[in-house]
């Protein structure tokens, strides 16, 4: 048989032509998966960097990272946003430095940017400002106590057990004047029509009444003069439906509720970060002093949520302390006794109840009286009072030897502080009302520092999403999404 010649040639030009063709899919392949790659980090070290541009005073103040989509102008926009992504994007050939570098003048990725947008944002305002207290609450979850956390539920406990309502502090402390009134007008003996007040419990606590709120303020000159213009501030926003809501679903759990843990946790927040009467006072500081006295009160003025603040805690005293007398043996017993002891009510027996009934209020209202006075003088005062640590005397309110002014120095010692009881009373407020006030003072504070009077709430974000397109000159593209968000998961 005659033999073929050049069979090897044939056979080694296919192998090679198999192996050329393998070595360009290989090299494409590489050039399309490094071109993937470079996208994905470019719009990775992007986003980065425009998160990176949190608002400082937010974080120094109040622990709240979020990204100032105004960039301290006068509009906030994702638009700015946008902006900020397209300036690092187009900085992608510094960032990546000799990467990719053209060889001989080739470049083999041939990269061309299409586009870049901002797809989807999270507002601190969504969720009705429920982002905002995630944000809060993750700031100062993990540096809290257990055991003050358990210890702030159990005065809560203390207070929900007794069926008032403080949330409604002023028609309750009025319902107490009209009570007083009431009794007064009952007590329509000729031997107490004159202005004694010695052993007349009605007497004792009509004048107890009549120098009672007024007296637990402190000077004037003492009390901040500061007003607020409230229709620019969030929750006024809010209520217009004039805020920048996002599109991003985040929420807080079901039915978006916030749990007591977490309101636990965020009144704590407050207290850490919110001013109040007692604090320091910062004369240079131009917005309301007292902001946590704004969110229990939500008035315009300082000296009008002092003024709210102080009625609601003197709620809560009056309904403590009259828990203790009617728990108390001692002094139930100190009651019957001063009742009984007047003439009264051995000429009518029937007025037995109602001067019992006047004795424990005004031993009660003295009492509050001077807890809430000790409280605005920085003083302690336990939650659940036992007879050994009362001010007063029975006998020394029914002789009307009762002085608001005077605040014992050596009394107050343990218990809580004046903020603490803030804190309980923040406890109790509505979740609505809670998380727009809170969100009003973070912007009437930041507004007061420079380059951040138009600062909003709406307009900082939590979280955002990119959408950034690439094109190459070899005939193929790619679309990047990413989600960067300072939340946790």
């Amino acid at each position: 048989m005659k033999s073929i010649k050049g069979y090897l040639t044939v056979y080694a030009s296919l192998i090679f032509m198999v192996l050329v063709g393998l070595w360009a899919a290989l090299c494409e392949g590489v050039r399309i998966k490094t071109f993937c790659l470079k996208c994905e980090a470019d719009v990775k070290i992007a986003t980065d960097s425009v998160m990176a541009e949190y608002n400082r005073k937010l974080f120094e103040d109040f622990d709240i990272l979020a990204l100032d989509s105004s960039y301290m102008t006068e509009y906030a926009s994702s638009d700015n946003v946008a902006s900020r992504l397209e300036y690092y994007m187009s900085k992608r050939s510094l960032l990546w430095g000799e990467y990719l570098k053209p060889v001989k003048g080739v470049d083999f990725g041939g990269i061309t940017q299409r586009s870049a947008e901002i797809t989807k944002i999270c507002s601190l305002c969504d969720d009705e400002g429920g982002v905002f207290i995630k944000c809060a609450v993750d700031s100062i979850k993990d540096k809290l106590d257990a055991g003050l956390c358990e210890n702030i539920f159990k005065d809560y406990e203390t207070l929900t057990l007794g069926n008032v309502d403080y949330e409604d502090g002023e028609d309750n402390i009025d319902a107490v004047d009209a009570e007083i009134e009431s009794l007064y007008e009952k007590e329509d003996f000729a031997e107490y029509r004159g202005d004694s007040i010695e052993g007349n419990p009605i007497r004792s606590l009509k004048g107890l009444k009549v120098s009672g709120i007024t007296s637990l303020l402190v000077d004037n000159r003492d009390v901040s003069k500061l007003v607020t213009n409230k229709d620019n501030l969030v929750s006024e926003r809010i209520r217009r439906n004039e805020v920048t809501r996002g599109n991003m679903n985040l929420t807080l759990g079901k039915d978006n509720r916030i749990s007591i843990t977490d309101r636990i946790i965020f009144s704590q927040y407050l207290l850490e970060h919110m001013k109040c009467f007692t604090s320091p006072v910062d004369e240079e500081k131009k917005s309301l002093r007292y902001e946590l006295e704004y969110i229990i009160g939500g008035m315009a003025s300082d000296k009008d949520n002092l003024t709210k603040t102080v009625r609601r805690l003197l709620l809560l005293r009056i309904g403590l302390n009259g828990a203790a007398i009617k728990s108390d043996p001692v002094m139930q017993a100190k009651v019957d006794e001063a009742v009984l002891a007047n003439p009264v009510c051995d000429l009518f027996p029937e007025v037995f109840p109602i001067f019992k009934e006047a004795t424990e209020l005004a031993w009660c209202y003295a009492e509050s009286l001077y807890d809430v006075k000790a409280l605005l003088k920085g003083k302690k005062i336990e939650l659940k009072k036992t007879s050994s640590q009362w001010h007063y005397s029975l006998s020394g309110v029914l002789k009307g030897m009762v002085r608001v002014d005077d605040v014992n120095e050596s009394e107050g010692n343990t218990g809580l502080k004046y903020n603490e009881y803030l804190r309980l009373l923040l406890l109790l407020k509505k979740s609505s009302d809670l998380c727009y006030r809170s969100m009003d003072m973070v912007e009437a504070r930041i507004r007061t520092y420079p380059g951040n009077t138009h600062f909003k709430l709406d307009g900082c974000f939590a979280a955002i999403g990119v959408n950034v397109s690439f094109h190459s000159r070899y005939g193929y593209g790619y679309s990047v999404t990413r989600k960067d968000k300072y939340l946790r998961d």
